[in-house]
């Protein structure tokens, strides 16, 4: 039962790692070779009494063999599920399979390049954000930097999708 124990010990550490501490380091270093280490001695033969593994060539030689198999197919048969699972009948209604491009008229703000050198009136104090009032139409404006009082004129020099700078007159 001691494979048993080090493998869930490992994996203990390795989702402590991952879902508690951040970052990849000792303790997802020290479960990972937990469980490898878990694997291979449980594919090996024990004497009783020993806590390590029998380790004569021809067993530890096939227990490496098996795992090295083991991991290169669980990786192969991931990449081929994630390529070709979403494209199946089965798990075609859960995949989201439209695009969002630019090109096709999809983005997330309205561009305003209608607005360039328009002038209106700032309708707050713009430090450096507020709102300002052109033509009626109340807009989210960002000044360039400096401070703008409340009722000033400003021109709109820039705009990038929902960023409309402006700048006093």
């Amino acid at each position: 039962m001691e494979d048993v124990v080090i493998f869930i010990i490992g994996f203990a550490l390795l989702f402590t790692e991952v879902f508690i501490t951040p970052g990849f380091g000792i303790l997802g270093t020290s479960g990972i070779g937990l469980i490898l280490f878990s694997l291979l001695s449980a594919m090996t033969w024990k004497m009783p009494g020993h806590f390590f593994p029998a380790l004569d060539n021809d067993t530890l030689q096939h227990a490496i063999v098996n795992l090295a198999l083991g991991t290169a197919g669980t990786i192969a048969i991931g990449f081929l599920a994630g390529k070709y699972l979403p494209k199946s009948r089965i798990f075609r209604p859960i995949v989201l399979s439209q695009r969002t491009d630019k090109a096709e008229g999809f983005s997330a703000a309205k561009e305003r390049q209608e607005l360039l050198g328009k002038e209106g009136v700032a309708e707050m104090n713009l430090r450096p954000s507020g709102r300002a009032l052109f033509d009626g139409e109340r807009i989210n404006v960002i000044a360039r930097g400096e401070f703008i009082e409340k009722d000033s004129t400003v021109r709109v020099i820039e705009t990038h999708g929902a960023h409309i700078v402006v700048e006093k007159v």
